[in-house]
């Protein structure tokens, strides 16, 4: 059936996106081992994450990991975003 082949096929082509994505964002580290809990700091850079996918994935994990952050956490980076886009 054409509509399952057209499903795989775009299947496959997001997980292959996914796959170039991961790569690219683990290059960006230091070829060691890093200890599970390790806080991660994100800094306002632009055009170092260039995989839109990547970039998407990683700020939604982030906001809905198994212990998500408070509410003051999600309400300071919406603040944070706000005035990123107004200066920008």
């Amino acid at each position: 059936f054409f509509w399952i082949d057209l499903f795989n096929g775009d299947l496959l082509k997001y997980h292959q996106q996914a796959l170039e994505a991961l790569k690219e964002f683990k290059s960006k580290f230091p070829k060691t081992s890093i200890k599970a809990g390790t806080s991660m700091i994100l800094t306002k850079q632009k055009d170092v994450i260039e995989n839109p996918w990547l970039a998407k994935s990683l700020f939604m994990s982030y906001l809905a990991a198994n212990n998500p952050i408070s509410k003051e956490a999600k309400e300071s980076i919406a603040e944070g975003f706000e005035k990123i886009l107004v200066n920008d």
